[in-house]
């Protein structure tokens, strides 16, 4: 297991909690409508162990992005189905994704991962790219699986979880999770180090 510390942490979560506010600002213009994230929570743990820590018992949407530049590795999405009629602009829940809700989800997980990126590259001072990859609508059973295939190794993995609320009343709106993976993780603290 690596050594995690507090300082390792508190830098963790600055970089989550500059994303989310990245993120945040940019799905506002979006949709027209004023978001404020919550405190980012992070957590590190192995990837076999990620499933069973996730409080997505249901379908969730899982898309992986792969990264380049100086951080390479991997950043995977995870938002749970009941979460993305926020995101889509529906009142009631869902019982499947059309092509075209698909595809909206799409713009609005590249939002996300450009905002997190771009947090990550400012800490690493580099310029990170993500691709933006093919969305897939997967059962929580099948998430280890997709885990497996995206992520060779069972090693740490860093998880960022959000939540963002509606302003003035602050009603929750969605929540999701981005999981760095080993490589792009050790980059990250190799910079906390450095510091």
């Amino acid at each position: 297991m690596i050594k995690i510390d507090k300082i390792h942490l508190d830098a963790l979560k600055e970089v989550g909690n500059i994303g989310a506010g990245q993120a945040a600002s940019a799905l506002s213009e979006v949709i027209e409508e004023k978001l404020i994230p919550a405190s980012t929570q992070i957590s590190i743990l192995l990837r076999d162990n990620i499933p069973d820590w996730l409080d997505a018992k249901g379908t969730a949407v899982v898309a992986c992005f792969h990264l380049l530049s100086k951080a390479t590795g991997k950043l995977l999405l995870i938002i749970p189905m009941d979460a993305t009629p926020s995101l889509l602009g529906y009142n009631q829940q869902l019982e499947h994704l059309t092509e075209d809700d698909l595809q909206y989800l799409k713009k609005i997980t590249t939002i996300i991962i450009s905002a997190y990126t771009t947090a990550i590259s400012t800490f690493l001072d580099t310029i990170l790219v993500a691709y933006s990859p093919e969305l897939m609508v997967e059962s929580h059973e099948n998430l280890k699986d997709i885990l497996t295939q995206n992520i060779v190794e069972n090693k740490e993995l860093l998880l960022f979880k959000t939540m963002f609320y509606r302003s003035p009343l602050l009603t929750p709106w969605t929540q999701f999770w981005v999981i760095v993976d080993h490589e792009a993780l050790m980059t990250i603290l190799k910079a906390v180090d450095g510091v």
